[in-house]
This record gives structure tokens, C-alpha cells and sequence, in this order.
């Protein structure tokens, strides 16, 4: 029993759901993810928070961390993924694995005004949380 509480506690719900939305496959590579090593893997939201308020499914990826890091210098997806994971992404997608919002999200290309405007708005609202909780002390 105590070993299947340990077990349980490993077990990370968000992964093991994308794992699976994924077939068991890195969404930015189609590299084979192995499901024993669930912890070692990220979760990466395809189009920063920064940008877009979406924390759902529809934004996220199971991907190896090396995968995820590269996204340091740039916000979006490199477009040589895109091109190379399109057509897979799309089997995914006619398969219902994935839906047409998170395919729309792998293959984004530029930030819209939209999300520029929503950053700018999320940025004010911290800055002007900050300035009160200042005053407050």
C-alpha cells in the first residue's frame, strides 16, 4: 500500500494528460517521451503568459526541458519547428487530440495587438497592486 501512495504522489495529472494528448511524443520535437520519467519533462505554454492569459490545455506542451530553455531568447516558436511538426500537429488536431485553438498556438507566428494590449493592461494592474501594497507599509 505505502508503495502506492508513492507512486500516486509522483504521479503528475497535468503530464500524464498532455502525454497522452501528445501519444506519448514531445510536441515540439515528436521525440518518444518516456512515461516512467514524467517529473523530467516540462510543461511549457506555447504562447507566453505574458502575452496571452491562458493557463488552459489549449496552451500547454509536453515537452523535454532542453526544448523548453530555448525558448529564453525568443517568445514564439522557432518557425523551423513549426514547418518540421505542422503536418503532425495536424493529425493530432483531425484526430481531436488537440483542438484548433492549441493548433492555432503551435503555428503563431507574430504577436498580435491584442496580446500586446493585454500585457501592457496585466503590467499596469501589478505595477499599481505594487504601489498600493507600498503604501500600505
Amino acid at each position: 500500500m505505502a508503495d502506492l501512495k508513492v507512486s500516486k504522489d509522483k504521479l503528475d495529472n497535468e503530464k500524464l494528460v498532455l502525454y497522452f494528448m501528445q501519444n506519448g511524443k514531445s510536441l515540439y520535437s515528436g521525440a518518444a517521451l518516456d512515461i516512467n520519467q514524467l517529473h523530467t519533462y516540462e510543461v511549457d505554454h506555447i504562447i507566453p503568459q505574458c502575452y496571452i492569459k491562458d493557463d488552459s490545455f489549449d496552451n500547454k506542451a509536453l515537452v523535454r526541458k532542453e526544448e523548453n530553455q530555448r525558448k529564453l531568447d525568443s517568445l514564439l516558436l522557432d518557425p523551423k519547428i513549426i514547418h518540421t511538426q505542422r503536418a503532425w500537429w495536424t493529425a493530432l488536431n483531425r484526430a481531436g487530440l488537440i483542438s484548433d485553438k492549441k493548433l492555432k498556438n503551435l503555428t503563431c507566428t507574430d504577436i498580435t495587438e491584442r496580446m500586446i494590449k493585454g500585457f501592457i493592461n496585466r503590467q499596469l494592474v501589478e505595477t499599481s497592486q505594487i504601489v498600493k501594497f507600498v503604501r500600505q507599509l
